[in-house]
């Protein structure tokens, strides 16, 4: 099983992070949507797995544009 990457708050100063309900936005789905991707391991292609701080997930938001550009075809 993979290792959790352990992030200290100094390491999230360089990062823009989205959030479940600010990707489902994006996405235009619903947070809940999202969430059951997760539960059920069914996150579509190229979405990469969110970090998980305090229990919450987050995508960074270079890997959430580069899915939504891969989604456009560029």
């Amino acid at each position: 099983m993979n290792q959790p990457t352990i992030l200290q708050s100094s390491d999230l100063d360089n990062f823009s992070l989205v959030s479940t309900t600010e990707l489902a936005n994006l996405l235009k789905r619903k947070p809940q949507t999202i969430r059951m991707w997760l539960c059920n391991d069914r996150l579509p292609f190229g979405l990469v797995r969110p970090l998980s701080i305090n229990n919450r997930n987050y995508w960074l938001l270079d890997d959430v544009r580069n899915y939504l550009q891969s989604l456009q075809g560029g």
